[in-house]
């Protein structure tokens, strides 16, 4: 039995570090826990942004602290899209590489090919030429339902012919895919229907050998391939937006992340939507000149934002209540909030105002500090005893 069933619970529920990071196993920090009450109207107004397929769109926290639930608002919404099988809906966090532009759009290309749509476009594409006969690719696509590790396209056509097939596959693709690169176009059908896995190296190397032309380049040959395959609008979800503008400072650098952000939404404007996280002080720092090549099409003003707000006393409730009973396995406690009681949850939401990473923490401490203390109930009287135990020592780790 664990040593929390006196707490009516099968471990510790809350996380120890309230960050949100989709790709983990613990239900605590993949946003698997996300009660949409308590954001109803922040998913609401995303909803309806989203669906008027803006540009880009800022989930903005109003005041300059970490914790505000904006992460776990976007990966709710890029896990919420990802069943429907007529858009593509990916996450990227902008700290991964270097956290440039060009970064993201590898990055989006990368989770493209993982999650299957560039396969899926290639079916679609696929069908809709006549370089290669449709019954052999039917019988290409019944023997490989799923994306393979290789494909041997010479038990389908005459092994002399493979290569002009495919040089004519990127000749029909780049006369129905309007302004893309023939290398990218001929990289993506050579490596799909040879080694589909190898497709990132494959796009990577071409990329370099390209005069003339960049990353924004060639990324936009890969979305003008999906846009004539079968998805109607493609939605990233941008975490950490705001620590990647904040690292270019008031510099050149600023311009040069400006400006290609521009670049790229102008070359999927009408058919992709970046949706991406915003502190306020970011929020100010793209007021700058320097960053109007951005704001200009994309300015952080009330029509392209969506304002994450502080949680009240019910809506901290209710978050508590959503740990707990992911935690509680057959155990039936006395009161839905057990071991806290209402009194408890209101200091805790007043004493940080709200702020949802140092709520959680202070709620993981508090079932610590009473699990020593021989499992007494968390009321308002024992946070104040523990007060330095609990509440100091949450809000020195957030500042951290």
């Amino acid at each position: 039995m664990s040593e929390y069933a006196k707490y009516f619970l099968t471990e510790n529920p809350f996380p120890s570090d309230p960050i949100v990071d989709p790709f983990s196993r613990d239900p605590k920090k993949n946003g698997s826990i996300f009660n949409v009450e308590i954001r109803q109207r922040e998913l609401r107004e995303l909803a309806i942004k989203l669906d008027s397929k803006l540009t880009m769109i800022y989930l903005l926290a109003p005041i300059n602290v970490r914790g505000m639930g904006k992460s776990a608002i976007l990966v709710h919404q890029w896990k919420k899209l990802q069943p429907a099988t007529n858009i593509t809906s990916v996450y990227v966090n902008a700290l991964s590489g270097r956290g440039t532009p060009r970064d993201f759009i590898d990055n989006v290309v990368r989770a493209w090919h993982e999650n299957g749509y560039l396969w899926q476009g290639l079916k679609d594409l696929l069908k809709k030429q006549t370089v290669i006969p449709q019954d052999v690719v039917d019988d290409i696509f019944a023997s490989y339902p799923e994306m393979p590790a290789r494909i041997d396209l010479g038990r389908y056509l005459y092994r002399g012919s493979v290569r002009a097939k495919i040089r004519e596959l990127a000749d029909w693709a780049a006369s129905c895919c309007k302004g893309t690169l023939y290398e990218i176009l001929e990289a993506y059908f050579r490596t799909y229907l040879s080694v589909p896995p190898d497709f990132l190296r494959t796009y990577a190397s071409e990329r370099k050998k390209i005069k003339g032309c960049d990353e924004i380049d060639c990324f936009r040959s890969i979305l003008e391939l999906l846009r004539n395959s079968r998805y109607l609008h493609n939605y990233v979800f941008l975490d950490q937006f705001e620590y990647a503008i904040k690292s270019m400072g008031k510099s050149r650098e600023l311009v040069n992340f400006c400006s290609d952000m521009r670049r790229i939404l102008e070359a999927a404007t009408g058919y992709m939507t970046v949706s991406a996280t915003l502190h306020l002080d970011a929020s100010n720092l793209l007021n700058i000149p320097e960053c109007s090549p951005l704001t200009e099409l994309a300015p952080p003003t009330p029509r392209y934002v969506v304002r994450t707000d502080a949680l009240d006393t019910d809506q901290t409730r209710k978050l508590a209540v959503s740990y707990l009973e992911c935690f509680r396995g057959e155990h039936s406690p006395p009161e839905k909030l057990y071991p806290f009681d209402e009194d408890s949850l209101t200091y805790i939401r007043d004493e940080f105002k709200g702020i949802v990473r140092r709520i959680l923490k202070a709620l993981h401490f508090a079932i610590e500090e009473g699990r020593q203390s021989n499992f007494i109930p968390i009321t308002r009287d024992f946070l104040f005893q523990k007060h330095v135990q609990i509440l100091d020592r949450a809000a020195a780790e957030v500042e951290e």
